[in-house]
């Protein structure tokens, strides 16, 4: 796909320099070995980001920024006065009106013989894998682009494949961000009641990995990723884009905000707010999550106070 391939109407915007693409992301998340990424940048604190993300092949940003990097970066250049609402609105173009994603193929569901699903349970007519020995339970929904491994749990009331919670304004308005990916539920997986699980956004995909568990009315945003082994407890939520690697637990209430990557077997206590990433083997608590025993630490003084 080239930047002059894009045909949106009604939107004021200039196409400085074409270029190639075959991936929409953040500028602060590396892409995939051997992809060409197009972002938006519309903040100069995110300009370092931007020069080491060396997938980056096209940007959509402001006239400002764009006589900043011109004699640095060589990629695709749109022009507009509000970058991140139209790369949004590109990315809904993409979704809605071309085979980028690939969202308009439809393949009927493949359900094993031995996965046990509820009467009551409302399964997707398109685009779904539910596999050996997986159970759904009572009014559980799987909608498309779901896929569901073995020997999984899907208790009563979880929503897997849910359309993202994620906006952007157009025309005076908030647009929804069309989710062009998937879930993935790996195998040994245990969703119990009232899970709500996302659709990726930019044809990636959500995930939860071998023999996570999630507590009663847990949210796993829009590509985010649950490591194995790891523990989601009840109320907790991983917002958009957000990293939990293996074997860490994720305390109930607790909140990691976007972007956010929490290490190998890192512990969260109960109700934390994570705004920074999280080293293998540590211990977080509080809002602001500190370090567990500073926050203690912190606690003591202040009772003593």
């Amino acid at each position: 796909m080239r930047l002059s391939d894009i045909n949106i109407i009604d939107r004021d915007y200039e196409l400085r320099k074409d270029g190639e693409f075959d991936a929409l992301g953040a500028v602060t998340r590396p892409f995939e070995k051997n992809e060409q990424g197009l972002v938006y940048l519309e903040d100069r604190n995110y300009m370092d980001s931007f020069f080491k993300n060396q997938n980056v092949s096209a940007v959509v940003c402001t006239n400002e920024i764009a006589d900043v990097i011109r004699d640095k970066f060589n990629g695709g250049l749109l022009i507009t006065s509000e970058p991140r609402n139209l790369f949004f609105e590109v990315h809904n173009y993409l979704a809605s009106k071309t085979e980028f994603y690939h969202t308009f193929k439809k393949e009927t569901p493949r359900i094993a013989e031995t996965a046990k699903i509820h009467q009551t349970a409302v399964i997707g007519d398109h685009n779904i894998h539910i596999g050996e020995n997986t159970e759904i339970m009572a009014g559980a929904v799987i909608k498309p682009n779901t896929y569901i491994g073995d020997r999984v749990i899907i208790r009563e009331g979880c929503i897997v494949g849910t359309p993202s919670f994620y906006y952007s304004m157009s025309g005076g308005r908030r647009e929804q961000v069309v989710a062009a990916g998937s879930v993935l539920i790996k195998n040994n997986v245990d969703l119990h009641p009232g899970v709500s699980v996302e659709l990726g956004v930019f044809g990636k995909s959500t995930i939860v990995d071998e023999y996570a568990k999630v507590g009663p009315l847990a949210a796993l945003e829009h590509d985010s990723y649950l490591g194995k082994l790891s523990i989601l407890c009840a109320h907790a939520v991983l917002t958009g884009f957000t990293y939990v690697g293996e074997g860490s637990f994720i305390g109930a209430g607790a909140i990691v905000v976007p972007q956010v990557r929490i290490g190998n077997r890192c512990k969260l206590s109960a109700g934390a707010m994570v705004t920074r990433d999280v080293p293998d083997d540590t211990h977080v608590a509080g809002n602001y999550a500190v370090e567990h025993n500073k926050f203690i630490a912190h606690l003591k003084e202040s009772l003593t106070e």
